[in-house]
């Protein structure tokens, strides 16, 4: 009986053992969060997308001299920005594991337009993020008289206008990969959750399997010696 019983017991504290484990260990603490992270992080795409977009809006604006719409272009951009901007900086304080951290941190080689002509720097993904927000909204700030003006030399240039170039250049060669490539770390966070979450099921499934057997041939065991002791007892409680 005592055997018995602590077999059952294991039964239970294995069993909420890996309960635990699956669900807030790994799926509370690891899935929901990297989910959270790759909705967050695919939106920068959107993001930076919409900016090239409305810079376009904003030169049709100009051109038409209607400088209620570029004002109201410019609002928008200055929200979304600071929005790309604020959660670039929680998911930064969130990395959650060495190689988010890592690709955070490796830098790849990023254009910039200077009065000098284009500039090579090495940025890594903090920066990058970053960086274009700033740029982005720095860009949005330029008077209707000289995004009107379709000069776009870079000596000649104030610093806004060379933000709106900028942008126009950066956004689909250096934003969207880079994003992408963020959400792709994100991703293979959440596929590596599933793999461990099915191994921890299965070793739980398989923990438990034994014990019942344990269990079960105890009882065997028990009901045998309790047939040689008192068969006549043994005979009316099974019937």
């Amino acid at each position: 009986q005592t055997r018995v019983m602590v077999c059952v017991m294991f039964i239970l504290i294995i069993s909420c053992v890996g309960f635990t484990m699956i669900d807030d260990v790994l799926f509370s603490e690891a899935a929901e969060e990297n989910v959270r992270l790759i909705d967050v992080s695919g939106l920068f795409r959107a993001f930076s997308v919409s900016s090239a977009f409305w810079m376009r809006s904003q030169m049709m604006a100009a051109h038409a001299g209607n400088a209620k719409d570029a004002a109201a272009v410019t609002a928008r951009n200055e929200n979304v920005m600071q929005q790309l901007m604020k959660d670039h900086a929680d998911n930064f304080k969130k990395i959650n594991a060495e190689d988010v951290a890592t690709f955070y941190h490796t830098e790849r080689p990023i254009n910039t337009p200077t009065s000098v002509g284009w500039q090579e720097g090495a940025w890594d993904f903090w920066n990058f993020g970053t960086e274009f927000g700033v740029r982005s909204r720095l860009a949005t700030s330029i008077s209707l008289k000289e995004i009107a003006d379709n000069d776009y030399s870079l000596s000649k240039t104030s610093e806004e206008k060379r933000q709106v170039i900028f942008l126009q250049e950066a956004v689909f060669r250096e934003a969207i990969p880079f994003f992408s490539d963020m959400v792709r770390v994100y991703e293979t966070k959440v596929e590596q959750f599933g793999a461990t979450a099915t191994i921890v099921t299965v070793i739980d499934a398989i923990v438990n399997a034994l014990l019942n057997l344990i269990l079960i041939v105890m009882t065997v065991k028990t009901v045998r010696v309790i047939t040689l002791v008192q068969p006549g007892v043994v005979a009316c409680r099974l019937a």
